[in-house]
């Protein structure tokens, strides 16, 4: 996980707002749990949409006509559809009533209603992009788990309230990658439970509001949505294997482990960093830049499933900085230590090699924790001093 920059605006009070989604428990508990059991959820199925009929003479129930993995990815698609086309009436019908939506190392504690969801994520972020909309770039469904990796585009043509102050109206467009991890109800029409992946220092960076280095925006999706539905299959069963064991082998600082289980043309990409690592020696030397200003660094998993070529994983990246970096901006070690949540996407080409890899953190929160950047003033209070900005280590 890399944190490119620290930008001048803290964190968003009111979070970019979560891509729609959709839910669906499997029957089987079996599947809603990780590979390394740390309390993941890899579900295969779906819950039962209700049916009953009248038998001519007596009454008598249907078998329930179980939701199918296709079933949910079109209504996971569906739903990002009424997010964009500003639909809340049936947007809100994408949700249980016992929603948990957290906007992952946003400052914010996670909400647990529609009409927060609503109130402290959506309209904050409407109201200074009203043209905001997701494009749906790949949908992956195992069970009663998804994910969505989509391109959120807009225009700043109103206010965007922030924890360090509003920031006004840009005119500038955004054009960046977010990442939606959801958990599907019974019925495979709403979420119970959301998780939603943005660097905010990127939207910073494209609206002009910080001057450090960020990707520029993208107005076009990087593919059309492709749709993979997990199979529980041999290939899927083999990538989730290669996927922990190259967190195990960053763990044990295995760089030749890494080295061989990477493709040659691999790309890496990291929404904390202005650019992409190109091919696996690239990025074998930023992991290893990580570790030199970091030297405990240590990769966890909370959640880790695979659908086809894909492996979805949550997890957190812990360490203590003892080392200087100057290519990072880090003059000298913070000792300062951090912890951040991450959802990393992983590709897997069909000889089993890493051919691609996206990583969706809030590098705000890496900058603050490292000291880097003021935290958020308290309400009404004055602006927290802007730290000297500093590029990030590499993820993995």
């Amino acid at each position: 996980m890399r944190l490119s920059r620290v930008w001048c605006a803290a964190l968003i009070a009111a979070a970019v707002v979560p891509g729609c989604k959709k839910k669906a428990k499997d029957a089987d508990d079996k599947a809603a749990k990780p590979v390394d059991d740390q309390g993941g959820m890899t579900p295969t199925g779906s819950g039962a949409m209700a049916g009953s009929a009248a038998m001519a003479g007596s009454a008598a129930t249907a078998p329930a006509k179980a939701a199918t993995g296709d079933d949910m990815a079109k209504r996971y698609v569906e739903c990002w559809g009424y997010f964009s086309g500003k639909d809340w009436k049936s947007f809100e019908g994408c949700y249980s009533k016992d929603i948990t939506s957290d906007f992952v190392d946003s400052g914010m504690p996670p909400v647990t209603s529609f009409a927060d969801i609503t109130d402290k994520h959506n309209k904050p972020i409407v109201d200074a992009f009203p043209d905001i909309k997701g494009d749906v770039e790949v949908t992956l469904i195992n069970g009663h788990q998804g994910a969505t990796v989509a391109l959120m585009t807009g225009t700043q043509s109103g206010v965007l309230k922030t924890a360090m102050g509003d920031i006004p109206a840009s005119n500038k467009k955004i054009g960046m990658q977010v990442a939606h991890v959801v958990h599907f109800t019974d019925d495979g029409k709403a979420v119970d439970k959301e998780w939603f992946y943005q660097d905010l220092g990127e939207m910073m960076g494209q609206i002009g509001a910080s001057k450090a280095p960020a990707r520029p925006a993208a107005d076009k999706p990087m593919q059309a949505n492709e749709v993979v539905v997990a199979k529980d299959d041999d290939t899927e069963k083999k990538n989730l294997e290669s996927a922990k064991a190259l967190m195990d082998n960053f763990n044990k600082r295995d760089f030749k482990a890494l080295d061989a289980s990477f493709d040659p043309k691999l790309v890496w990409s990291e929404q904390g960093v202005a650019k992409d690592f190109n091919g696996k020696d690239e990025t074998v030397k930023a992991h290893q830049g990580l570790v030199k200003a970091f030297s405990d660094v240590k990769f966890t998993s909370e959640t880790m499933w695979a659908a086809g070529d894909y492996v979805a994983w949550q997890g957190t990246m812990s360490g203590t900085n003892d080392g200087a970096a100057p290519e990072m901006g880090i003059a000298k070690p913070t000792k300062k230590p951090i912890n951040v949540k991450f959802f990393q996407l992983l590709k897997y080409g069909k000889d089993g090699k890493l051919v691609g890899s996206w990583g969706f953190w809030n590098s705000a929160a890496m900058a603050m924790q490292l000291g880097m950047m003021g935290p958020p003033p308290a309400a009404g209070g004055d602006k927290a001093p802007e730290k000297a900005p500093a590029k990030a280590p590499a993820k993995k």
